[in-house]
């Protein structure tokens, strides 16, 4: 505003009122309460403007740092992610934002296979959620790479079922069970049930 007052020339009595029009209707409401309520109001802009940025100054900047962190996404590790969001968090901090907010947006940044799992634990800090997101990128990169080792015949899967022999004919087409057949009982001469 400063800067337009000086290339429009405004004069200084001038300045108070084109500054007013400027303002939200929120904003002009509370001018004109101080106006009636001091009877004086604001005898110039500077006088305004250093009442506005003292009001809502802190209001601006924690606006400003939540939508910061709202787009702030992890798009390499989490170590990456842990120290941007760590710098955004504690101007947040000095601004009054609280710990469950911090803690909600970090985590709704977070990988969806890393959110799943720090999000299942229930934390309480922020702190917390940072250890604990290390901890399941960590264990989700070895379970994917003993994934890809069982992928590539390096053997069975401990704890798994046994592999399938893919060269036999599968059980259930052992008795003829797929084309409509009854089952094979032994009781039954098998002249007889290679008629049916």
């Amino acid at each position: 505003m400063d800067n337009w007052f000086a290339n429009a020339q405004t004069a200084p009595e001038r300045q108070l009122g084109l500054a007013k029009s400027y303002l939200s209707p929120e904003l002009k409401d509370w001018f004109d309460l101080v106006k009636l309520e001091d009877s004086i109001g604001f005898c110039n802009w500077p006088a305004l403007k250093d009442t506005l940025l003292h009001r809502y100054r802190d209001k601006y900047v924690r606006r400003a740092v939540k939508k910061k962190i709202a787009i702030l996404r992890c798009t390499g590790t989490v170590s990456n992610y842990n120290n941007k969001f760590d710098v955004e968090a504690l101007k947040l901090k000095k601004a009054g934002t609280s710990e469950w907010d911090l803690l909600d947006s970090y985590i709704e940044g977070l990988p969806l296979d890393v959110m799943f799992q720090t999000n299942r634990q229930e934390l309480q800090t922020l702190q917390e959620a940072m250890e604990k997101a290390l901890d399941n990128e960590a264990w989700l990169q070895q379970a994917s790479a003993r994934g890809e080792k069982w992928a590539k015949g390096a053997g069975p899967i401990p704890g798994g079922s046994p592999p399938i022999d893919l060269t036999g004919p599968a059980p259930m087409e052992l008795c003829g069970v797929r084309c409509g057949m009854p089952l094979c009982n032994p009781r039954l001469p098998q002249a007889l049930w290679e008629e049916r």
